[in-house]
């Protein structure tokens, strides 16, 4: 196994604060003429990605944090159903009475009381939710389906063909 330079045990360090290889390099030394290059370069190197690989791990150990804990809160967002955020009249049910899936999925809930003219109080909730599109495509990355799509487009000159065919063995 390759020993790393203490340049490079310094990019390793300097990459790991905000995975920026560019501000790595320079925070480790190189050259701001060729940091952008090097930065690349030593990112492409196996041992030092090893080493990286391995940092990121003891990290994500240290923080407790698994990818498979990664990957269901992603899912809660991608299949949140907003509607079980309200009861059967439209208003907001209390948080402890969502469960954790449903509250996951909460960006940001805003609630404004104001007092009205008469003397009643107003009282507005406003929810976002976290992007689900943004969850979906990050899924769907991390299981293939991007690229299983582009194989199958790769595979067929003609799409509207293919998709005619498939319509057709089902339909004998």
């Amino acid at each position: 196994m390759t020993t790393l330079t203490m340049k490079q045990r310094l990019f390793v360090a300097e990459y790991m604060r905000d995975l920026n290889a560019t501000a790595a390099a320079i925070r480790a030394g190189y050259s701001r003429k060729t940091a952008r290059q090097m930065g690349a370069e030593n990112l492409s190197k196996p041992y030092i990605s090893q080493a990286i690989a391995e940092a990121m791990e003891r990290r994500a150990e240290a923080a407790g944090v698994e990818a498979v804990r990664v990957l269901q809160e992603l899912a809660r967002i991608a299949f949140a159903d907003i509607g079980q955020l309200f009861d059967a009249a439209g208003r907001l049910k209390p948080l402890n009475q969502l469960d954790p899936e449903h509250r996951a999925a909460i960006r940001c809930l805003q609630i404004i009381t104001r007092e009205m003219d008469d003397g009643m109080l107003e009282r507005r909730v406003a929810v976002q939710i976290w992007d689900k599109l943004s969850a979906l495509e990050k899924l769907a990355r991390h299981l293939g389906l991007f690229s299983i799509h582009a194989r199958d487009q790769e595979k067929s000159a003609n799409p509207m063909q293919e998709l005619l065919s498939e319509f057709q063995k089902h339909d004998r």
